[in-house]
């Protein structure tokens, strides 16, 4: 029968787990190849073409009746996740024909990455049949800065370098070069003392990408950014000045079904939103007829005086009204006042518009023939030629029916009703406080 050899996996076991380790964390980098099909930068580093593949190398010495072993012989490798190689193997896999010279053999036993992910595994061999030993896989000094826990430390050369870098330009555009979960933590987490925590650069796609899950119980956030005393997200972007382009923003949210970017504060002397700019301040786009903006405070504008800035508050309205103003001279008691083109455009002067009239000099005047392309000013009584300046309301082109709608999305607004401060409410980014 063959005796049991007592030697564990040598060098060549060693080195290979190095390389293998390599590649399953990372994915696809690349490995040392043989000698003379590498080249050599500046910096003295290796570049090679192979990615390292998953068998590893293992070699033994077997003997039959104390006489070293001479022919083929089937190896069967098993891989348990004990010291004592019981239970249920986690992979199995058997050469066959192996040859043995002298009593030594080599093989390369072909093994799926998926099995290696920092765990302790032992490997059972069995010959012919023949169980010979469960020894520990142990990989070699540098792979242990691979392993679950391992801090990877150096420093890297120029500014733009790296203690750790993952290269995947020539996978699928869908693969991740580096790949994270949790059941509740941090999938990855950056930190740093100056610098930046966590940094993306990309050409066309997003620097930085998180999503919930994308599933419909999905409750997280896409991303979520902290800071004590600085600011929270920051947003840049160098469109071209001279081409304004909406869509290359600093910051852009985009909802399905939500809010595409919500704003909170805690402080009541604090802003939940704030922007500055050279040129123009916010816009909101909507389709015809749906709500551009609305607030549960007042709407104001900040104007500059002697003592310093003061608010001008707007008028609100139970409808939507667009006005127009102007001036004009009576002729021999009455004046034809044609609609501005451009206005008409955006109200709806077939339905009944209001215009108010006010005389510069002593006479009473009154409004008739109201048309969609204009109207009449007539003197009752007083100077016929007198100056006057009118104001015309009109309803808003598409938004003729609206009229003090309902608003339930702001019905759980605790600054419009504090005597629900207590009940459970939905937030704008769908969970609950």
């Amino acid at each position: 029968m063959f005796s049991k050899w007592t030697g564990k996996a040598g060098i060549s076991l060693g080195l290979t787990l190095l390389l293998l380790s390599t590649f399953w964390v990372i994915n696809g980098a690349i490995a040392q190849e043989a000698p003379g099909d590498s080249t050599e930068d500046v910096a003295g580093e290796v570049s090679v073409a192979a990615a390292v593949n998953s068998r590893i190398s293992y070699q033994g010495v077997l003997e039959e009746n104390g006489s070293p072993v001479n022919g083929a012989r089937d190896i069967t490798f098993n891989f348990y996740t004990n010291d004592s190689c019981s239970g249920v193997a986690v992979y199995i896999t058997t050469e066959n024909d192996v040859p043995v010279t002298d009593g030594l053999f080599s093989v390369d036993v072909d093994i799926g990455q998926n099995y290696f992910h920092g765990q302790g595994l032992w490997l059972e061999v069995e010959v012919d049949g023949t169980e010979i030993g469960c020894e520990e896989i142990l990989p070699v000094p540098y792979a242990l800065s691979l392993r679950p826990g391992a801090t990877i430390a150096g420093i890297p050369t120029g500014w733009t370098g790296s203690v750790l870098s993952v290269d995947m330009s020539g996978a699928y555009p869908a693969a991740s070069a580096i790949h994270g979960t949790t059941a509740t933590g941090s999938a990855v987490r950056g930190e740093s003392g100056g610098g930046s925590a966590v940094s993306g650069s990309t050409e066309t796609g997003y620097g930085v990408y998180g999503y919930d899950g994308g599933t419909e119980q999905a409750r997280g956030y896409g991303g979520y950014f902290f800071s004590q005393n600085g600011v929270g997200v920051y947003g840049q972007s160098n469109a071209a000045t001279d081409h304004p382009n909406i869509y290359a923003p600093g910051v852009y949210g985009r909802s399905a079904n939500g809010v595409g970017v919500y704003g909170e504060t805690l402080d009541t002397n604090s802003w939940a939103g704030y922007f500055s700019s050279a040129g123009r301040g916010v816009y909101a786009s909507v389709p015809s007829g749906n709500v551009g903006f609305n607030t549960s405070g007042s709407k104001l504008a900040v104007v500059a005086a002697s003592d310093g800035a003061r608010l001008l508050y707007t008028e609100e309205s139970t409808e939507v009204w667009f006005t127009d103003y102007g001036f004009g001279t009576l002729e021999g008691g009455d004046k034809v006042v044609a609609m501005d083109p451009i206005f008409a455009e955006t109200v709806n002067l077939n339905e009944p518009y209001h215009v108010f009239v006010e005389p510069y000099g002593p006479a009473s005047l009154y409004v008739t023939d109201r048309t969609p392309t204009g109207f009449v000013v007539r003197a009752r009584e007083g100077e016929p030629d007198v100056e006057f300046s009118y104001r015309i309301v009109a309803k808003r082109l598409e938004y003729e029916d609206h009229r003090l709608e309902r608003a339930p999305w702001a019905d759980n607004d605790p600054h419009l009703y504090p005597e629900r401060t207590g009940e459970v409410q939905q937030t704008a980014d769908g969970g609950e406080r």
